[in-house]
């Protein structure tokens, strides 16, 4: 179940799974239309599930827990980002609202260990924070030969030749990508000859959604055409990645960011931003590359040392895509959920 914000039918049957939409309120107080909607649509399929999992732990997601108990199920709520889900607790109405919806929640799921710290802050039951992070399909993202890279480069128009640092994510602000941009822009003489890729969607937040646009602008009155280049977002994104050699990532704060668990297994060194989640996948110079957000010096020393020493970029990508295979691959985590689900249908506190 999910909410209906992209104009598609309110139902289909998509890769095996039965997909409900459901309608969302208008941004203020609109979540009580949201539950009404949730509501009908859960109590209508009630003999269908046992447990309801929400992927966020937001003020309007927490309502999940009472509306489940209504219905004798089980429910959990993933926190999704580190200082978000939960920042209104203690702090707004909203958020004493969200604390008691959540009290009724039978597990929290942190992605990270910065998310745990955060839960542990909080006026909330930590017999019921689980930590599982995000998993990845090792099969589908996997390490390219060198004539598979090629090919995957021609296939996409891009330079069959010299090396090509990647972005994967929206265009919006959280991700740091005007960010990125310009520093790349100011600070390239230490790697020149490499590309910069920024693939990914137009963000649907409206102060973001010229970003792009701007940034495309902006390449091109800087002459930079033939070294940063932009793509939409494909569903073979595994395809960028295998077709790249560095992965940079400098948001100002995630989860657990999907696109370095597929980066790291795709066998790429990554240069990314310390915070939640990048700080429990990446051993600094040895599995990536970690700055402080918005850190020039710390980004480019990064970049200038990978771009000076292929071998040293090789041997960090096998040891990402190894961890990647060791602990993150998606049957292991999926495992460690069954285990959780089968301990709260036996109403087993702390799993």
């Amino acid at each position: 179940m999910t909410v209906d914000n992209s104009g598609l039918a309110t139902y289909e049957r998509y890769q095996g799974f039965d997909v409900y939409r459901i309608a969302d309120g208008p941004r203020r107080h609109g979540e009580f239309i949201l539950w009404w909607n949730m509501w009908r649509a859960l109590r209508a399929h009630k003999d269908r599930f046992d447990i309801v999992h929400a992927l966020g732990s937001t003020y309007r997601n927490s309502a999940v827990g009472p509306l489940s108990k209504w219905l004798g199920k089980k429910s959990l709520t993933t926190v999704s980002m580190a200082h978000n889900d939960l920042h209104q607790i203690g702090r707004t109405a909203a958020g004493t609202l969200q604390k008691f919806f959540l009290g009724y929640v039978d597990r929290y799921i942190s992605l990270s260990r910065q998310i745990t710290a955060e839960i542990r802050d909080l006026p909330l039951d930590q017999r019921k924070a689980v930590e599982i992070p995000q998993g990845v399909n090792t099969d589908r993202f996997c390490p390219a030969t060198l004539a598979e890279k090629q090919l995957l480069r021609k296939r996409q128009g891009l330079p069959e030749a010299g090396p090509l640092a990647l972005f994967v994510g929206v265009f919006d602000s959280r991700k740091n990508v005007e960010w990125l941009v310009k520093t790349w822009i100011e600070r390239r003489g230490g790697f020149a000859d490499w590309r910069l890729l920024l693939v990914g969607p137009t963000s649907r937040d409206e102060k973001d959604a010229r970003l792009r646009s701007l940034l495309v602008d902006l390449v091109r009155q800087a002459g930079l055409d033939r070294y940063i280049l932009f793509r939409d977002f494909s569903p073979q994104i595994e395809d960028y990645y295998r077709a790249a050699d560095v992965f940079i990532l400098p948001s100002h704060n995630e989860g657990m960011p999907n696109a370095v668990l597929e980066a790291m297994a795709c066998g790429l060194a990554c240069v990314v931003t310390r915070i939640s989640g990048t700080t429990d996948l990446i051993a600094s110079g040895q599995s990536g590359m970690l700055f402080d957000v918005n850190d020039a010096n710390g980004f480019a020393g990064a970049m200038e040392q990978l771009a000076a020493d292929p071998a040293l970029r090789t041997s960090i990508g096998e040891r990402a895509a190894a961890a990647i295979r060791e602990r993150y691959s998606v049957d292991s985590i999926a495992g460690k959920y069954l285990e959780l689900y089968h301990a709260m249908l036996s109403d087993r506190v702390g799993g």
